[in-house]
């Protein structure tokens, strides 16, 4: 099925690039609105991160949509609309082999954005339980 969109997301067009998303590009607008007011630096549109096993192995690539420095902090964003297993899977070794970088996860309903923020990576275990 040639054409076929999964999570009926919209590709765009602004300023000559294109994005995967209506919501991606709006919020491409909105941090070059940022940038024009020198409230952020840096932007990088689509940046990539390698990601290492505990051996220094590579895994996998992530592509995230957006990179920029905010006063002494780098953030990582990516908008997202569906929260698939494999991107999870991703964003978990990302913030394992990146812990210096603050990483947003952008969501954007009835024109608003909302924001996830990831300080850290929680690990849990499981309690056995003691049987006798």
């Amino acid at each position: 099925m040639k054409g076929f969109k999964k999570y009926s997301n919209k590709k765009t067009e602004v300023d000559n690039i294109f994005f995967a998303s209506i919501a991606e590009s709006k919020r491409y607008l909105f941090l070059k609105n940022l940038l024009a007011l020198n409230l952020i630096t840096e932007l990088e549109l689509q940046p990539t991160f390698e990601l290492l096993s505990k051996n220094n192995k590579k895994i996998c690539k992530y592509k995230a949509d957006f990179r920029y420095k905010f006063k002494d902090k780098i953030i990582v964003e990516d908008v997202k609309g569906a929260l698939t297993p494999v991107y999870k899977l991703k964003r978990t070794f990302f913030l394992a082999e990146y812990p210096e970088l603050e990483f947003f996860e952008v969501k954007y309903r009835n024109r608003k954005f909302f924001i996830k923020t990831f300080k850290e990576v929680k690990t849990f275990k499981k309690k056995r339980k003691k049987i006798n």
